[in-house]
Order: C-alpha cells, then sequence, then structure tokens
C-alpha cells in the first residue's frame, strides 16, 4: 500500500510532502507521540517549503501531528528543515486549561470530569480500581500537567483514542503477546543497559505540613551501604498528601525505580521470531530468555521507536523493554507469583489482577495445543469441536449461540446466546454494564454510575455515596477507636460541603418533601433531631434516654422506665411540654440536675442544682459592689446579701421570715400581712 504524507497549513490548505529525507516516530508509555521529520528543498515543495511554520499539521499513516519546533541548517546555497511534531490528541488536551480549584477529597471519576470538561475529550474507564483521594490547591493547569499529576498517585495508564476523541484509562495498557525470546533460537541481539547514577536505598517522604511522616528502607539497603555506613538516601515534601499508605507508595516507588535496567532489541527480530502476526504495541508483555545475561523474565514494551525511509519505507524499529530495579528482583517476583495462583486454587487468597494476564496466556496455549475434531452434517445440530483426547470436551456452534461442555453435550459449563453468557465461572479483569445506567466490576469494587457520575459504590471495606453532580458525599465503613484497637465498629464519614439526613417519607410519594428526623450540616452550620412527622392534633414526643436496656418490652437492666435519666419534650393537642428526669428509685435516689456555666477553657461554673426535695442557686448577682445567692437552709431557704461578711441574711423558715445581720436575728417576721405591715412601721 502506498503510503502518503503531507503538509496541512492553517487554513487548511494540503500539500504532498516531497523532499522527504527521514522520519523518526517515538512512542512510548503514557506520553504523546511524537515524530521528528528530516526535509530538504525540492522543485516540487519550493512552493511551500519557506512557508512552513510551527502549528502546520503533518498527515502521515493516518494519523495527524503538529509542529512544535523548526530547526534550519545550512546546506550549499540553500538549507534544510527539521520539524518536532506531537500528535494532534495531545496537542489539544496540552492547551486545554481547566479553570478549576480542588480543595478536598474527590473520586477518580470525579477528578477526570473536571479535566476534561470543556476539553472536547470524553474519557473511559475500562480497568482497574481508585481510592478516593485527598486534593489541596489542585488544578488551575493543562490538562496534561493535570493528568501526569493524578497518574503518579493513582498509578493508571492512558491511551488515546484520536479518531473518538476519547481518553481510556486502564490499571495497565497492551496485552500478553504470548511469544518467547531465546538466545541462539530467535534472539538475534539483545542491548542492555543499566543506569545507577541516581541510585537510592532509601527514602523519607511528608505530607501536609509535614504529616504524615513516612519512611522506607529498600531489600538492598544493607548490600549497597556508603562507606561511611549510611543508606543512600532521598526525601521530598508533597503537600498533596494526607494519609500515610498512599505517601508511603509514592515513597517505595520512586526509591525502587532509582536504579534503572534498560534492554532493547531490535523489531526486526521479533519479526523473524514469528512476532509479525501480531502488530505490537506500547504496554505489551513478551518472554525473555538470554543465559549470556541471566535473563529469563516477562518484559514490556515501554518504548517503539521507528525510523522510515525517504519513500515513508520502515527501515528500522528499536523496542525498549521495561525498567526493573534488579534482574534477581523481578524473578523473585515470579515465584511470588506462583505462590499466590497455588493460595487462590486453595482458597486461602483472593485473585489478583496480574494473574488475569497469566490466565488469558494460558486459555490461549491450551486452545492452540488441542487437537480437534470437526463434525457437522445429519444429526449434528450445526457444528461440533471434539478434543480427539478427551471426546468429553466439545464446543457446538449454532446459529442461537456456542455450548462449551466437559461432559460430551449432557450440560454446558459456559453457554453463549443472544440473550448473555452463563458460566460456572467468568474469570475477568472488569466487567462493564454499558449505558445511562451503568456499573463496572472490577478489581474488588462495585460501582453504580448514571451518565457515568458514580452514584454508589461498594468494595475494599467501605460503601461510597456521591452526590448527584459525581461528587463525594460520604463513607460508610468499619472502624475502631483511636487508642483503643479492640474497639471495633462502624462509621459514616461526611464530606464537609454534604449533609446526612434521616427522613421519613410521610406522603408515600416520591414527588413530596422527606421530613428528616435527624439532619447535620457542617456547610450550614447545624444538627437538627426532632421527633416523627404528624399531624398538629396528633401527639408526638422525642425522647433522650440514657440506658436503651432499660426501656421497651425487652428490658435487660431494671424493671421501669424512669429509673434513669431521661429528656421528654411533648407535643399534644393543646400543649408543649419539656420534661427531665433524674434520680431513679433504686441506688440512685441520692442524684441531681445542676445547669453550668462555662466560665473559661478549662473550667465550667454550677449556676444551679437540683435535688429531690431542695433546690441550690449558685448564680451571684451583683448591686452597688455587694453580691447575692440563694441556698437552702434546714427545712426552708436563706437569701444572703452582701460581701464576705454577710451583712444580710434572710431566711425562710416555716411559715416565719428571720432578718440577721452578721450572723445575728435582729427579728422575725410571722407569716401574717398585718402583722409584717406593724412590725415593718415600729420599726
Amino acid at each position: 500500500m502506498t503510503k502518503v504524507a503531507r503538509f496541512i497549513d492553517l487554513e487548511g490548505r494540503a500539500y504532498n510532502a516531497n523532499g522527504i529525507i527521514s522520519i523518526k516516530k517515538e512512542e512510548a508509555l503514557n506520553e504523546a507521540i511524537m515524530l521528528q521529520v528530516d526535509l530538504e528543498r525540492t522543485k516540487e515543495n519550493d512552493r511551500y517549503f519557506d512557508n512552513i511554520s510551527y502549528y502546520w499539521s503533518f498527515e502521515f499513516n493516518g494519523k495527524v501531528y503538529k509542529i512544535t519546533a523548526i530547526y534550519d541548517g545550512v546546506k550549499g546555497e540553500t538549507y534544510d528543515r527539521s520539524f518536532d511534531m506531537i500528535h494532534e490528541s495531545m496537542d489539544d488536551l496540552r492547551s486545554h486549561f481547566v479553570d478549576a480549584e480542588v480543595n478536598n477529597t474527590r473520586s477518580f471519576s470525579q477528578i477526570m470530569d473536571i479535566i476534561f470538561k470543556g476539553s472536547g475529550y470524553t474519557w473511559r474507564q475500562v480497568s482497574g480500581s481508585f481510592a478516593n483521594l485527598d486534593f489541596e490547591n489542585w488544578g488551575m493547569d493543562q490538562a496534561t500537567n493535570l493528568i501526569d499529576n493524578v497518574q503518579g498517585r493513582w498509578g493508571f495508564e492512558y491511551e488515546i483514542d484520536d479518531v473518538a476523541r476519547e481518553v481510556v484509562f486502564r490499571d495497565k495498557v497492551g496485552t500478553n503477546a504470548n511469544y518467547r525470546l531465546r538466545y541462539k533460537l530467535n534472539l538475534l541481539s539483545l542491548d542492555r543497559e543499566i543506569d545507577a547514577i541516581d541510585f537510592k536505598t532509601h527514602g523519607i517522604a511528608y505530607g501536609n505540613e509535614g504529616k504524615p511522616r513516612v519512611e522506607y528502607t529498600s531489600p538492598l539497603a544493607e548490600k549497597y551501604k556508603l562507606r561511611t555506613g549510611g543508606y543512600r538516601s532521598m526525601g521530598f515534601t508533597d503537600n498533596r498528601f494526607r494519609h500515610a499508605d498512599s505517601l508511603y507508595n509514592l515513597l517505595k516507588k520512586r526509591v525502587d525505580s532509582t536504579l534503572r535496567l534498560a534492554l532493547t532489541v531490535k523489531l526486526i527480530n521479533l519479526q523473524r521470531a514469528g512476532y509479525s502476526k501480531f502488530v505490537p504495541r506500547v504496554g505489551d508483555y513478551i518472554l525473555l530468555y538470554d543465559p549470556r545475561l541471566n535473563i529469563d523474565l516477562d518484559v514490556r514494551i515501554v518504548k517503539i521507536i521507528t525510523e522510515y525511509n525517504k519513500n515513508l519505507e520502515e527501515i528500522n524499529t528499536d523496542v525498549q523493554l521495561s525498567n526493573f530495579s534488579t534482574v534477581d528482583e523481578v524473578q523473585k517476583a515470579q515465584e511470588r507469583a506462583l505462590n499466590d495462583i497455588q493460595g487462590v486454587f486453595e482458597g486461602a487468597k483472593s485473585l489478583p489482577n496480574t494473574a488475569m494476564s497469566r490466565a488469558t496466556q494460558q486459555a490461549v496455549r491450551d486452545v492452540q495445543n488441542t487437537q480437534t475434531e470437526v463434525k457437522f452434517g445429519e444429526g449434528i445440530n450445526g457444528m461440533q469441536l471434539i478434543d480427539k483426547d478427551n471426546p468429553n470436551y466439545v464446543v457446538q456452534l449454532t446459529s442461537k449461540g456456542i455450548l462449551l461442555s466437559e461432559n460430551a453435550l449432557e450440560s454446558a459449563v459456559t453457554a453463549i446466546t443472544g440473550r448473555g453468557i452463563i458460566a460456572e465461572a467468568i474469570l475477568a479483569g472488569t466487567i462493564t454494564q454499558a449505558g445511562l445506567r451503568s456499573i463496572t466490576i472490577g478489581n474488588g469494587y462495585i460501582t453504580s454510575y448514571y451518565d457515568k457520575r458514580p452514584t454508589i459504590g461498594f468494595g475494599q471495606w467501605a460503601i461510597d455515596f456521591y452526590n448527584m453532580d459525581g461528587s463525594t458525599s460520604a463513607q460508610f465503613y468499619p472502624n475502631q477507636m483511636v487508642g483503643h484497637d479492640n474497639t471495633k465498629g462502624t462509621s459514616i464519614t461526611v464530606e464537609t460541603d454534604s449533609f446526612y439526613s434521616v427522613n421519613y417519607n410521610y406522603f408515600a410519594d416520591s414527588s413530596s418533601p422527606f421530613f428528616p428526623v435527624y439532619i447535620t450540616s457542617m456547610q450550614m452550620g447545624y444538627t437538627t433531631v426532632a421527633g416523627a412527622p404528624k399531624s398538629q392534633a396528633a401527639e408526638t414526643r422525642l425522647n433522650l434516654i440514657a440506658n436503651a436496656g432499660m426501656i421497651g418490652d425487652h428490658k435487660l437492666y431494671g424493671s421501669r422506665d424512669t429509673d434513669q435519666a431521661a429528656i421528654s419534650l411533648v407535643k399534644s393537642r393543646t400543649a408543649n411540654y419539656v420534661d427531665l428526669y433524674f434520680g431513679g428509685y433504686t441506688n440512685r435516689d441520692n442524684s441531681y440536675l445542676t445547669f453550668y456555666h462555662n466560665a473559661s477553657e478549662t473550667t465550667v461554673s454550677p449556676v444551679m442544682r437540683m435535688y429531690k426535695d431542695a433546690v441550690r442557686s449558685y448564680v451571684t448577682h451583683y448591686f452597688a459592689g455587694l453580691t447575692g445567692r440563694i441556698e437552702p437552709y434546714g427545712n426552708g431557704m436563706s437569701l444572703l446579701y452582701g460581701d464576705g461578711n454577710q451583712k444580710l441574711e434572710i431566711r425562710m423558715v416555716g411559715d416565719r421570715i428571720q432578718f440577721f445581720t452578721r450572723g445575728q436575728l435582729k427579728f422575725t417576721i410571722p407569716d401574717d400581712v398585718d402583722t409584717i405591715f406593724d412590725a415593718l412601721n415600729n420599726r
């Protein structure tokens, strides 16, 4: 097929790209596709050669790139031109400014909605599960910078579908290619580069305002100590982090990646090995064995560099394989993976996502290595594929579906029809039900969506609730009290910009308002507790009881509801009551009700205390520099007025009133109005 390349100016006029010297294309994991095009002046391109400018477009192999840099070099009487280009999709996103700032906890979908709003691009999450993160002063930047920022925290990978203008997020991109490269068999050349210039074995990291503080020491630390005996250390502060776990994971990743091992092979060698049957992509995995370098491991394609000649023919392709801390570390990881798989079979472990790729790989090998007998014709409904080694293994294909059986079609292990899939077991990285109302199941999470906005998420010890706009509302999760590890329970955490309520649907109509019996809002600054909603004529009450085990029909402790402290708010047909209960008929008779005043940051002062047969007032009133108070006295009460020497004291005892000054009785007033007036006149 003839390949075509052309330039397109800012007005949309196209020019065939004559005079190309060479083209170099570079594709890297989670990065833009870059082109470098070298061009010489010819008779065919002379009319536009000098006019080529930045942000002209270059169309090549069905993709469009934007010129971002130009280099001109003198050559005889003229000059050659060299252009650096970036794929237009990445240029679009690099030029999209996110005019928003985030200062709270957000989910993956909420952050992506913010990034892509108004960009002209949509996004889709195919696999992976990403926990909510705290953000502070995040945003107000180009979309690509923000994607890179959160990628370092969530660890996702992504691809861009430039036709659909969609960014697709996965936990890992690429596939398992199922090819093994072996020295002297199909591996002809291999280059290895080890970079230890920034090698570190220890790190310290600080989060928001110095908290949390985390520390990580590599397993290689003791082996590669400094001459002074210390570790090869690094450190950083990242104010985006408030939780130790996520900060520790980032620190570990940075420390472990400081020792780099890069492996590079020629793609032409891979093609000779049969790899040309499957077009390689960045992110693909292959198997590599070379005893000369003690390498026997799975490696991943992280970069592809392809060179083209003046005829636009591919002449060379270099493939850079995964970076590892050490080869030994990778081999140990493989051994751990085998132990994990055995644990899955024994029921001791759940299946990790990494096992998914291995299972798929094994399934491909099983199918390819099978010798099959094919039957169709009379007596056969459709077509049957029968395993020659074990005829119980049968696959039947008809116009209505596919059956897979392990007992000669006595029953089906798996059936695929137009109505759906029936299977005893389905192994998948992520299961997605698309549509306006959709759901994803993957990596231990079940998430429900409405128009791409999450509504509720379940998994990993929590249920996440979301507002109508997709922002996080609350989380329901198991918890334990700080400092009391054995005191376990369940908590609901509400975001600061959300409220929490418990409601009655009083009118049993979804269009009618709900009536909250409990509602709390940090943003509005109030918490309200109410009794059940009733009509104005009906009686309703709100009770606050000290011990639930002493009320109701099934009492655990005590035999009366009133043998405890309680508050009751009552609305009847004709009145509103507030009842406060204290004391008790058993061993709590010597109780009291006290009103306190917050006197300072650490102290309170009693204002009034009520006993079962007396009231003591602690209120101090000031008048002309003197003070007064009321308190019980014997079988009566005493009113004291004056300074510390008690200048005046009035005692009300029985039916008489006694007046004292400085502790001495001056006179007594009988409980008779005439006598009182006579006593006052005589005085």
